[in-house]
């Protein structure tokens, strides 16, 4: 327990003018703040858009607090486990030919165990769409045997290379540059600089965070903001929320599906 003297010396600095002071202070730098970000916010939105925003926030508050409440929360947990088993049951194969390897082996399988597997799993996919009818969107982006076996080929030479020791595995910088290269000079920048990534969702984020951090050192920038339409990709709203950035969506016409550029000059 604290000694009576530190007691009455803690009462005495929370009653003293300087500590109301701070007090004060404090207070008017997060009013300061906030209004800057509400201003901020109504001028890329415009008053009624931002009346929406700030009525579907207040309805999913309240929501959320409703559903904290047990008899609330029981039904949601039994909703929810129930869309947990529609989507098993689309998703993962089902059937007693199907079998689940949960658990590490007590002894190792041999190669040709692996490849029976895998053939197996394919099997028990079949059920589910064959990317080979041609009747898939946005998931396979070529297929073709031709280049397949070149894919192969590749992969098998360098299955074991690491591109973080380009001093031991140098064919793998060297092919990441040329990569490079010519995807600069594809956007007329020859000089500038790149990097190979996993896929769209990775250079969209690995995009937006070289914005973010080029934008905190050549201009002083310590609260990034991003203009995007409501139709772009799903990577932006992901590394924004990632790399702390504010996402302005500007709409865009139902019919044209051309963003509205009023909105978009507001926004900036």
């Amino acid at each position: 327990m604290p000694s009576r003297d530190t007691i009455s010396r803690v009462q005495t600095l929370l009653s003293s003018p300087v500590f109301d002071y701070l007090k004060s202070t404090l207070f008017l730098y997060v009013v300061l703040t906030r209004s800057v970000q509400a201003q901020r916010h109504l001028r890329a939105r415009g008053l009624v858009p931002t009346v929406t925003d700030f009525w579907r926030w207040l309805s999913q508050r309240v929501l959320f607090l409703a559903l904290r409440l047990p008899s609330m929360r029981k039904k949601v947990e039994l909703e929810l486990g129930q869309a947990k088993l529609d989507i098993e049951k689309k998703l993962v194969p089902q059937g007693k030919g199907v079998t689940r390897h949960l658990s590490l082996p007590s002894t190792g399988h041999t190669s040709e165990w692996i490849l029976e597997e895998m053939a197996q799993m394919d099997v028990e996919g079949e059920s589910h769409t064959n990317w080979k009818h041609g009747k898939l969107s946005g998931a396979v982006y070529h297929g073709g045997d031709d280049l397949c076996k070149v894919i192969v080929s590749a992969f098998e030479r360098y299955c074991v290379s690491n591109p973080l020791h380009p001093d031991v595995f140098p064919a793998i910088r060297k092919m990441e540059a040329e990569i490079v290269a010519m995807c600069l000079r594809l956007y007329n920048n020859p000089d500038g600089a790149g990097v190979t990534t996993s896929g769209g969702t990775e250079s969209i984020i690995m995009s937006v965070k070289t914005h973010r951090d080029w934008a905190r050192a050549t201009k002083g920038i310590t609260e990034p903001e991003i203009v995007v339409p409501a139709s772009a990709h799903a990577a932006f709203d992901k590394g924004a929320a990632y790399l702390k950035i504010k996402v302005h969506t500007i709409p865009v016409d139902p019919v044209t599906r051309k963003v509205d550029l009023k909105h978009v000059s507001r926004a900036m």
